[in-house]
């Protein structure tokens, strides 16, 4: 195995080290194949998690900039409405913004109206960063099979390469995985929640009214 691997050309291969070779009997094709299949459906799931992730993005974007409370008039509440759905619409879902560039939208954002704590943004920031190279390795770079053949039977191991080295797939791995990408969206959600109660929070109690005397 050389130090430094490189991806290689197609998606699922069996990659063999020179000299290895394997018997590709029919028990191996059908776990190869059923593997292949699996994390097909893993990659998906990765990917539909990371829009899952943006588009919650996206509402926090909208909200820190088309909040409104609820002493402001119908025709105004009317006109943020309008305003939300046309940013929806022609800017955070028109593709014209990318999902790194929207995490630095958010930082902005969350730095200039300190909703959450410091320590919160700079976890957020973490997790966000997580998630967005995690995305794009799985929607840019192929997964390859390592076969390890014991006295008993061949095994085939699947990786990906990160930083020219093989990275293992293996439960451990997608068990982190499912954490940073669970507690990046409950991050983000909760922050709309916070920004979704500020304005009813906010609202100045009007004040008793005496009668007047009879």
């Amino acid at each position: 195995m050389s130090a430094k691997e490189s991806i290689p050309p197609r998606d699922s291969w069996i990659v063999l080290d020179p000299r290895q070779s394997i018997l590709m009997t029919p028990e191996i094709a059908a776990g190869w194949e059923r593997q292949k299949i699996a994390l097909r459906q893993i990659r998906g799931n990765i990917i539909a998690y990371s829009l899952d992730i943006e588009f919650a993005m996206d509402v926090v974007i909208r909200e820190m900039l088309f909040s409104c409370d609820l002493n402001i008039n119908a025709e105004f509440m009317e006109k943020a409405e309008k305003d939300r759905s046309i940013f929806d619409r022609v800017v955070s879902k028109s593709g014209v913004i990318t999902f790194n560039n929207k995490i630095k939208i958010l930082k902005n954002l969350l730095r200039e109206n300190q909703i959450i704590s410091k320590e919160d943004i700079k976890m957020l920031l973490k997790l966000l960063e997580e998630v967005k190279v995690i995305r794009n390795k799985f929607a840019h770079t192929t997964i390859a099979f390592e076969p390890k053949t014991s006295t008993e039977k061949t095994l085939l191991i699947a990786y990906i390469i990160e930083a020219g080295k093989r990275l293992y797939l293996d439960d451990n791995y997608f068990y982190k995985l499912d954490q940073i990408f669970s507690e990046c969206l409950v991050r983000v959600e909760n922050i709309t929640r916070t920004i979704q109660k500020k304005p009813l929070e906010a609202l100045p109690k009007k004040p008793k009214t005496e009668e007047a005397p009879t």
